[in-house]
C-alpha cells in the first residue's frame, strides 16, 4: 500500500508504554513483524492498519504520508476511509 509510512509507530506504541512483544500480543502478530513495520521493511494492509490506530487511540492519519493526509496529493480515497473501515 502506497503512501503509509509508520515511522511515528514507535514513539507512538513507547507513549503508551507497550513493548514490542505486548503490542504484537495484543494485535496477534509477531513481534518481529511489528518491527517490520516500525522500521518501514513491511506494509500492513487496511484492516491491519485500521485495528492498530484503534488499539492505540490514535487516528489512522497518523500512519499516512502528510500529503495524503491533508488531501494534497490529489487520493479521493482517504475521504472514503471511515466508511470503508465501518464495513468491516
Amino acid at each position: 500500500m502506497k503512501n503509509i509510512n509508520l515511522a511515528a509507530l514507535r514513539a507512538i506504541r513507547k507513549s503508551h508504554n507497550l513493548t514490542l512483544k505486548e503490542l504484537a500480543a495484543q494485535m496477534q502478530v509477531s513481534p518481529s513483524a511489528i518491527g517490520m513495520y516500525e522500521r518501514g521493511q513491511r506494509t500492513p494492509d487496511i484492516i491491519y492498519l485500521s485495528r492498530l490506530a484503534a488499539l492505540l487511540e490514535t487516528p489512522i492519519t497518523s500512519f499516512v504520508d502528510e500529503g495524503v493526509a491533508s488531501g494534497k496529493c490529489g487520493f479521493t480515497t482517504l475521504r472514503s476511509l471511515p466508511r470503508l473501515i465501518t464495513r468491516f
